[in-house]
């Protein structure tokens, strides 16, 4: 039951419907990769740091705070040639490690203002 001249209504709607669907989509796909990858390096701060308070009369709790950390976040498994940066500072008996991660996907869309998540940890020993 066509009336005359609708015979190409649904072909024009799925045409503008389709690609904003495929963008919403798409979008959500990304944000929720990008509060991952924020969540895993916020972790990697809490490791690090975790790892340097319980070395930290070892003298060598940077190393070992940079090393949890970089594990860490190799389970994002986004590119291995991929490097971080992790400071840790120890200071009035406390220890803070800042992780820095670059998003190399988002540095050539460049759709976002930032390049990098930053994390950061705080952890004071109980000893």
């Amino acid at each position: 039951m066509n009336r005359r001249g609708d015979s190409g209504q649904i072909l024009i709607e799925t045409a503008v419907v389709l690609p904003l669907t495929l963008f919403l989509v798409y979008s959500i796909i990304q944000l929720s990769l990008l509060m991952v990858t924020a969540m895993v390096v916020n972790y990697a701060a809490y490791v690090g740091a975790r790892s340097a308070i319980v070395h930290v009369r070892d003298g060598d709790y940077k190393r070992l705070a940079n090393r949890a950390a970089k594990i860490v976040l190799g389970s994002l498994s986004i590119s291995r040639a991929v490097l971080s940066n992790v400071t840790c500072v120890h200071s009035d008996r406390r220890m803070t490690v800042t992780v820095s991660y670059p998003m190399p996907w988002l540095v050539k869309t460049g759709w976002l203002p930032f390049q990098r998540i930053h994390g950061r940890c705080s952890l004071v020993p109980e000893f």
